[in-house]
């Protein structure tokens, strides 16, 4: 009887989502952190979350769409699905030829000249789908992988001309702060605190200073962005210190306190169309 009570307690522990404390049992120390996803499209990159972040026509998203899936296509460590890959790209070609009309419709007139001339760089240029159709039908990994990059840089660059402003409203009680309606490119030139130079990573002589780049994305976080870049305008960083910790770049805070505005927590979930403010993603 005893063992039969310990074993419907212990199954009872095991299933039920209320832990019960008052038995004193403890089976595994709690949690710190889960980062674990089996969603393996989710992006992993900056350069693919930037372009997902983009609000572009649909045909372009479809070509993204088809051309990303290339991506997954080729961590396959045995024989790579070439075929598969070639139906990727051929779908992509068609459905920017077709869709030829539709996709420079929807660029500003005066950005339109610039726009064909990246569609047809796309379709035909030595970066574009055709050379990265051969590519696959030399079953080169390698030159698939590079041609495959050079292509979604051109998707991008065209999806960035689609789409000059925000696709949503703020808030009306954040319609006064700074903001970013789409993206900019910030350049940091940086020196070493103690004076040292910086090590040459293609030869040459080394330097005494090195250039950062920071890309703010508005799509996604217009307010934090917007603050951002008010910042840089402002000189807030000029000559400012610079702490450097193994996942990011921290600047001295007072810079900020002074002549930056307090943000709400601004969160563009996945899939969504605009961004959620002030609460976590678990509240909201």
């Amino acid at each position: 009887f005893d063992r039969g009570v310990a074993v419907i307690f212990l199954i009872i522990q095991l299933t039920s989502p209320i832990s019960m404390i008052s038995y004193g049992l403890c089976y595994s120390p709690p949690a710190e952190a889960v980062l674990y996803s089996p969603e393996t499209k989710i992006p992993r990159t900056g350069e693919l979350a930037l372009r997902r972040a983009i609000p572009a026509n649909i045909n372009m998203k479809a070509i993204q769409d088809s051309l990303e899936e290339i991506s997954y296509l080729l961590r396959i460590p045995q024989r790579k699905p070439y075929g598969t890959m070639e139906g990727n790209v051929k779908k992509a070609l068609k459905i920017a030829l077709d869709e030829k009309v539709s996709i420079l419709a929807s660029v500003p007139a005066e950005l339109r000249d610039q726009a064909s001339l990246l569609h047809a760089s796309l379709t035909d240029g030595k970066n574009g789908l055709k050379a990265l159709l051969e590519s696959i039908n030399d079953n080169d990994a390698e030159k698939v992988s590079v041609g495959l990059s050079s292509a979604l840089d051109i998707v991008a660059q065209l999806e960035l001309l689609q789409a000059p402003g925000l696709s949503f409203l703020l808030p009306q009680q954040y319609l006064n702060y700074p903001r970013l309606t789409g993206r900019a490119v910030v350049e940091f030139e940086i020196e070493k605190g103690d004076g040292a130079m910086f090590s040459p990573e293609y030869g040459g002589r080394p330097r005494n200073s090195a250039i950062i780049q920071v890309v703010l994305d508005g799509y996604s976080a217009p307010l934090t962005a917007g603050n951002f870049a008010k910042l840089v305008v402002d000189g807030a960083y000029n000559g400012v210190k610079l702490y450097s910790t193994d996942q990011a770049i921290l600047s001295d805070v007072r810079a900020e306190n002074e002549k930056g505005f307090s943000v709400p927590l601004e969160i563009m979930p996945s899939g969504q169309f605009e961004p959620l403010y002030k609460t976590t993603l678990s509240i909201q």
